[in-house]
């Protein structure tokens, strides 16, 4: 329904009977299904303040919007907590379903804005092509506009035949892995069970951004222009991978970046995992360091194909262990939640199934959130089903 809700916890535990009490705040933001989202806690953006966060969200009407949900303490001691959404900024005319959204925090002197503000950078996905993009200024109407910075062509898969009227693999998941100026990449999986990964200049997008007019803010197929430093239009070509990879047998549902390395985790549908290496000497390369997989019945055996089938994932706890420590939640087809330890391999242990499997209801997203619990810090895994039901582990 293109609708984005919150519940406001207000130091109330996490549970399932908090989210039954109502149907949370917030507002339709898009004209039809929202297929991807991806949250920054962000305390120094423009436009931002120190109860701020950000939302970035992808939809079936083509676009991709960002969000900033300000959070704040009511009058009283009852501990009620409002809520505000507002939509600061949208991409519009993708050249597809945004199958994926990721947002990044860039300090004042990567993003060269002069203001002493972060810049919120938001990576989005159009069939096979990743727009880049960043939120500013007030136009006329008081509404916020938005630059493309740049754009990545995943362009072809290295089994491809070299006509270039081939049609393309859409992209499904997109990633940023590493964080150091030097070392940072954007990575991609495909549908086709490829990888793509792009060098990030954000440094050197920001200063072709600050250095002259932006070119245009739309998702169309033609190449940019932007107006240079003479006063000419100059073409901006896409953005062309510097490593093209095999990952899988069928679709990369996910890659996830694993924090504090240059390392992340490519997901499949295969029902396999691989954790690869992303190094720079001279030229970016791909290794990979490990890999697991999820049995298709308890024991291991043969058996129903969609109980191994990986639709969600994600790296947990983000930023609370240290990056051996790092745990991979998985959810299947079949409904069923497995987990790996990252550095480890070898075959992901079953967490919870569904007492009648024979209703198919898949776990189609997991997300995670750290909490307090009697002093304590814990970590709880959030499952959503296609029926609709969210389920908590902790």
């Amino acid at each position: 329904e293109g609708r984005i809700r919150l519940w406001p916890l207000g130091g109330r535990d996490l549970n399932v009977d908090t989210l039954r009490e109502g149907d949370g705040v917030g507002s339709r933001v898009h004209d039809g299904s929202i297929f991807s989202i991806s949250h920054l806690r962000n305390n120094n953006c423009a436009g931002g303040t120190s109860e701020s966060s950000y939302l970035v969200s992808g939809s079936f009407d083509r676009s991709a919007a960002i969000h900033r949900v300000d959070a704040t303490l009511s009058e009283g001691d009852d501990g009620t907590v409002d809520v505000e959404l507002e939509t600061i900024g949208r991409l519009p005319e993708h050249t597809g379903w945004v199958r994926g959204v990721q947002a990044v925090q860039h300090s004042t002197d990567r993003a060269g804005s002069g203001d002493g503000r972060d810049a919120v950078s938001v990576l989005s996905i159009g069939c096979n092509l990743i727009n880049v993009w960043t939120v500013v200024g007030k136009e006329d109407d008081g509404s916020n506009s938005v630059v493309r910075l740049a754009r990545l062509d995943a362009g072809p898969s290295p089994s491809d035949p070299p006509e270039e009227t081939f049609r393309r693999h859409d992209i499904l998941s997109v990633a940023i892995v590493g964080g150091d100026e030097d070392n940072e990449w954007i990575v991609a999986g495909l549908v086709d069970g490829t990888l793509r990964v792009f060098d990030a200049k954000f440094v050197e997008w920001y200063e072709r951004r600050n250095g002259g007019s932006p070119y245009d803010a739309t998702g169309s197929c033609d190449c940019a222009t932007f107006v240079d430093e003479e006063g000419g239009d100059s073409t901006v070509e896409d953005e062309k991978p510097s490593v093209s990879a095999y990952a899988h047998e069928g679709r990369v549902t996910s890659v996830l970046d694993i924090p504090g390395t240059s390392d992340f985790v490519s997901v499949g549908h295969d029902g396999m995992w691989v954790r690869w290496n992303l190094s720079h000497d001279g030229a970016t390369e791909l290794s990979k360091v490990g890999e697991g997989y999820v049995p298709a019945t308890d024991d291991g055996a043969d058996g129903d194909a969609d109980s191994r089938r990986i639709c969600s994932s994600i790296i947990v706890p983000d930023g609370m262990r240290e990056a051996e420590q790092s745990i991979l939640y998985v959810g299947t087809t079949g409904g069923r939640l497995y987990k790996a330890d990252v550095s480890d391999g070898g075959k992901c242990e079953l967490i919870w199934k569904a007492e009648d499997e024979s209703r198919g209801e898949k776990i189609c997203c997991v997300s995670s959130m750290a909490w307090m619990k009697d002093d304590e810090e814990t970590v709880n895994i959030i499952c959503c089903r296609s029926d609709g039901v969210v389920m908590i582990f902790r």
